[in-house]
Order: structure tokens, then C-alpha cells, then sequence
């Protein structure tokens, strides 16, 4: 779905990705190992998320839905991100729910973006993936309340199907590759300092 999706859609969506959000949310707490053993070179992501803002509607047959939609900043593997948006909810009161987001950098945007949202007591997770330079990408924000966002920077490493910085930074050259000389070094360059970013980010979480 992309940004001015009817609301009828959303719903359609959400309620298809509910039964899943439960899978993946357990699947995140699961024993050390019994993760896929598939090499993932993550990228590094540093977003501003203003507070999440949130809109209930009530159905004619009883009941209501609370969706969540803000906007995101800041930077992924690097590279500034030029536009970002998102939207997600459930029924009011539920544990689980879905959404979309929109999240592009001058490298590309993430397509076939999917977001699932899941509640334990007073803590939600949201996780948000797609497909981002021909390969998946999946990062999750969890927050106090429902509604991720608020002041200062939300930071973190999202996994994805690259093996290694070389073939993360060769696919970011081959998307970059028909922009000005100068414009296209920047972004290179600016994709390169995705190996520092990954490694501090560990060792302030160690």
C-alpha cells in the first residue's frame, strides 16, 4: 500500500496480518540459535519519529480500530533518508495489528513494506519490513504505550539479506550509478560509514 491508502484497505490489510503478527512477535524471543542461520549484515539506522499520531474510528456494527500514522527522518546504512511515513493499528483493545510504511533514501525506496504491531501489558513492538536494494530488511521499534515516536533518536541495527558491507555498499553503487559524479561519490561514501556506525552501535550495547 503506499501513502493515501482508503481506509478500507488498511483494514483488509490488518486484519490479514494479525494472525501473523503473533508467529513473528513470539519468533523474536525464541532461544539463542533457533533463529535462521542465514548470514545477515545489518544496517545501521538513526531516525527521529515525532509522536505517533493516533485516530479511532468506530464501526457501524459496534466496536472500533485505532490506527497510529506519523512521519520518520534521519539516516539508514548511512545514507539520509529523502521521505518517510508509516501507519498502523488494530481494533482498540487488541494485542495484535499490521500496517505500512513508506522509507526511501536516494538509493531507492523499501517496497513491499509490511508493518506488524503487538502488545504485552504495556509495551508494544512494532516491526516494519520490506525489501530495500533487492534484498529484505526488518527492524522493530518497541515503545511504553502504543504509539512509537517522541523526542531524541530512536537507533538500531535492521537486519537484512546482505552477506557483508562490500556487497551492502556494491548494491548501493549499482542503484547510485546513472546520478552525477559528485552526487553518486557522496552516496558511496556516505554507505561506507555503515561498518563504523554498526560496530559502535554494538559496542555501546555490550
Amino acid at each position: 500500500m503506499r501513502i493515501g491508502a482508503t481506509k478500507s484497505a488498511w483494514k483488509r490489510a490488518c486484519a490479514a496480518w494479525c494472525g501473523l503478527a503473533v508467529a513473528i512477535v513470539l519468533a523474536a524471543y525464541a532461544p539463542a540459535g533457533v533463529a535462521d542461520e542465514v548470514p545477515s549484515y545489518p544496517l545501521y539506522y538513526s531516525f527521529q519519529i515525532p509522536p505517533a499520531k493516533p485516530t479511532i474510528e468506530i464501526a457501524k456494527e459496534g466496536g472500533s480500530s485505532t490506527a497510529y500514522s506519523g512521519t520518520i527522518a534521519g539516516t539508514i546504512g548511512g545514507l539520509p533518508v529523502k521521505n518517510g511515513s508509516f501507519q498502523y493499528g488494530g481494533a482498540t483493545g487488541g494485542q495484535v495489528g499490521g500496517g505500512w510504511f513508506a522509507l526511501a533514501t536516494d538509493a531507492g525506496a523499501v517496497s513491499h513494506t509490511e508493518m506488524l504491531m503487538a502488545i504485552d501489558g504495556q509495551r508494544t513492538s512494532v516491526l516494519f519490513f520490506g525489501t530495500y536494494l533487492g534484498v529484505h530488511i526488518e527492524f522493530r521499534i518497541s515503545t511504553q504505550g502504543q504509539a512509537i515516536g517522541g523526542s531524541g533518536e530512536t537507533a538500531g541495527l535492521a537486519d537484512t539479506g546482505f552477506a557483508s558491507q562490500a556487497e551492502y555498499v556494491a548494491a548501493v553503487q549499482a542503484a547510485v550509478a546513472s546520478l552525477p559524479a559528485g552526487t553518486r561519490q557522496q552516496l558511496i561514501d556516505a554507505a561506507n560509514t555503515n561498518a563504523v556506525l554498526v560496530s559502535q552501535f554494538q559496542q555501546k550495547s555490550h
